[in-house]
């Protein structure tokens, strides 16, 4: 066990990868750099007090709100260790032991996970305690998005295939601790057993087997919401969504009417994920307008107060044509129905 960062396929974008295999590809083209909004700012700065907490440091300064998620995540470990303390002495950096007898692992990062195929995967869980008869692993989810449970959860199996290359015979007591979406602070934690490695291995390498067998294929949706060719919008499937919705808001509320549920249900989902990737766009085109980068037909003022806004002019240059499909029937339906 080792320190080092995270790599395309580490345990945190395996549900992106099993929703979709193209995902791979599409970000292995991007730099690769660390990059964060507000919600990855706020996150960071609350695993961070929660990383002091643990360690007996001081906590880093927080808003209210992330000071009311953290209350809730410090209580939720107190519930969790059932009775057990952890000692303050350093037995190494980020390492702690409780008085119950187990080490305690902070931001401790996995290294050849055992479903690696082209490149060696690597993965960070956020708190390990270790101890003789079981291990606890706990994941700090500090945003309100949906989070697989653990019993299901690709991200937790993937750190237990790295748990059990060290210690093969002990059961895992995962748990994820999400304070904006519990109603109370009762956790309970789901057990992984060593007897279903196998079938950990098998699913998860299956999916990364998968990304390398279809590089194309691409699936608009909830896999695009941390996707960064999506946010960057250079995933091709995000580009014809921008294109392909401006046929269906030409067609109206017929075209939708025309629609299954489970077809107006995806639509819907790549809707969203269009939405989120053009919102990326144009944040990006305001960052680099207030740079001094000329955008063709558009202006960037501060507005009263204090604000870049970026402004369309009368002249301002349309989508190229050849970009739209006006026919939703076959273009939209190849790109959101395909199973």
């Amino acid at each position: 066990m080792q320190f080092t960062r995270h790599t395309l396929c580490g345990p945190s974008s395996l549900e992106r990868r099993a929703l979709c295999p193209g995902s791979l590809a599409q970000e292995s083209w991007l730099d690769r750099g660390d990059e964060k909004d507000e919600d990855a700012d706020r996150g960071t700065t609350c695993h961070a007090a929660m990383e002091a907490f643990v360690l007996g440091r001081p906590e880093p300064e927080l808003t209210d709100d992330e000071a009311r998620d953290v209350k809730k995540a410090k209580e939720a470990l107190e519930m969790l260790l059932m009775g057990d303390v952890i000692l303050q002495e350093e037995v190494a950096p980020k390492v702690r032991k409780t008085r119950g007898g187990a080490n305690v692992y902070v931001e401790l990062e996995l290294l050849d996970l055992p479903y690696s195929m082209e490149s060696n995967e690597i993965g960070t869980m956020d708190l390990v305690f270790i101890y003789e008869d079981h291990i606890l692993l706990i994941d700090w989810k500090f945003g309100g998005s949906f989070v697989p449970a653990p019993k299901w959860n690709l991200q937790l199996k993937g750190y237990a295939l790295g748990l059990w290359n060290d210690f093969p015979t002990l059961p895992i007591h995962v748990v994820i601790v999400q304070p904006q979406v519990m109603v109370d602070y009762q956790v309970v934690p789901w057990v992984y057993e060593p007897e279903e490695r196998d079938e950990f291995f098998s699913e998860l390498s299956g999916i990364v087997s998968r990304c390398h067998r279809e590089p194309d294929m691409l699936v608009v949706g909830k896999a695009c919401q941390f996707c960064k060719a999506a946010r960057h919008v250079t995933c091709p499937a995000i580009q014809r969504s921008l294109g392909a919705f401006a046929s269906i808001n030409a067609a109206g509320t017929q075209c939708l009417e025309e629609m299954t549920s489970m077809e107006l249900g995806r639509v819907m989902a790549a809707a969203k994920a269009a939405e989120k990737a053009a919102t990326a766009v144009v944040a990006q085109a305001r960052k680099l307008a207030m740079g001094g980068k000329a955008i063709d037909g558009w202006s960037c003022n501060q507005d009263s107060s204090g604000a870049y806004r970026l402004a369309r002019k009368a002249a301002s240059p349309g989508w190229p044509k050849d970009a739209i499909s006006h026919d939703y029937s076959d273009n939209l339906r190849e790109l959101l129905f395909k199973d």
